[in-house]
């Protein structure tokens, strides 16, 4: 599986709810939890960390 093909496919796996409980776990919104998924996936396949910013809900 590529880089890009992993990204890509984490996300969906996911699905609502999981955000949704991530979210919770983390303390903030969707959209939150789904940036901090992001950089990890994008850490996790060598793409680095990026710089995301987690805001409260």
């Amino acid at each position: 599986m590529s880089d890009v093909s992993f990204q890509k496919d984490v996300l969906p796996e996911l699905g609502d709810d999981k955000l949704q409980e991530i979210a919770g776990l983390l303390g903030t919104d969707a959209a939150g939890a789904q940036r901090v998924v992001e950089s990890t996936v994008s850490a996790m396949s060598g793409g680095g960390i990026p710089a995301a910013t987690v805001t409260r809900a």
